[in-house]
């Protein structure tokens, strides 16, 4: 459904009315309603079900938790600067991450802490300028045998499905570079856990930084960069 504003703004109102009991400013309202095509009932049942699943995970104290530095070490994410539209910039080397090796040492709920964590500590930085993020998701070493793995397609499966139901509007652009073949086993099994809208803002950027470099400046200057990517800008005389 397409609105404009002032249709948007009376679909708040009604939105307002009926979830007053949960004291949502209008920003959450706004993105509850456009990740349901401004259907008041469905964004309500959408936002209840989302303080219900905050409330369960106690994701309003995840930011106070201890998280086992082995853990941040082997999944790093690293918080880069704004993009063209002023949204905040993470870079996340996903290809290197070893989620079936720490599955498969018993590092299951610690993991599950660290991305509550993560999901938390992202929002602190999406308010610091607005209400949306670009990632840049690298996926330059990922294998067959990281992926292939039953628990891990599981773990991945669960993240997808708690950020699209519970994090709605949030994602600005997902620019995916250095894909392997692999993620054709991975990425089918996703895809349906995603709304359009979301789908529509995954763009695959290929694995030559000589053309994915230039692709992901036209989102953000090159001081947003990761510090991988500002390397390699140097040394493949990248300009920008």
């Amino acid at each position: 459904m397409i609105i404009d504003e002032v249709q948007e703004n009376k679909c708040v109102e009604e939105l307002r009315k009926l979830v007053k009991d949960l004291e949502q400013n209008d920003g959450t309202l706004r993105r509850f309603l456009r990740a349901r095509n401004h259907d008041v009932v469905k964004a309500e049942d959408m936002l209840r079900k989302t303080i219900e699943w905050r409330k369960a995970n106690k994701c309003d104290e995840a930011l106070t938790w201890k998280i086992d530095d082995l853990i941040i070490q082997k999944f790093p994410i690293e918080y880069t600067g704004v993009d063209l539209k002023n949204r905040a910039v993470l870079y996340i080397p996903v290809g290197t991450w070893p989620v079936r090796e720490m599955l498969e040492k018993g590092h299951r709920e610690e993991m599950l802490k660290y991305i509550y964590v993560c999901l938390e500590k992202l929002i602190q930085e999406i308010e610091k300028t607005g209400d949306q993020f670009t990632m840049i998701v690298d996926l330059e070493d990922m294998t067959y045998w990281k992926v292939a793995h039953y628990e891990t397609i599981q773990m991945t499966i669960k993240v997808f499905r708690d950020f699209e139901a519970n994090y709605p509007e949030r994602l600005g652009e997902a620019l995916v570079i250095n894909a392997p073949l692999v993620l054709n086993y991975v990425w089918p099994l996703v895809k349906p856990l995603l709304t359009g809208s979301t789908l529509k803002k995954v763009q695959f950027l290929g694995s030559s930084c000589a053309k994915y470099l230039p692709a992901i400046l036209t989102y953000m200057p090159a001081a947003s960069l990761s510090g991988k990517l500002e390397n390699l800008m140097l040394v493949n005389k990248i300009s920008h």
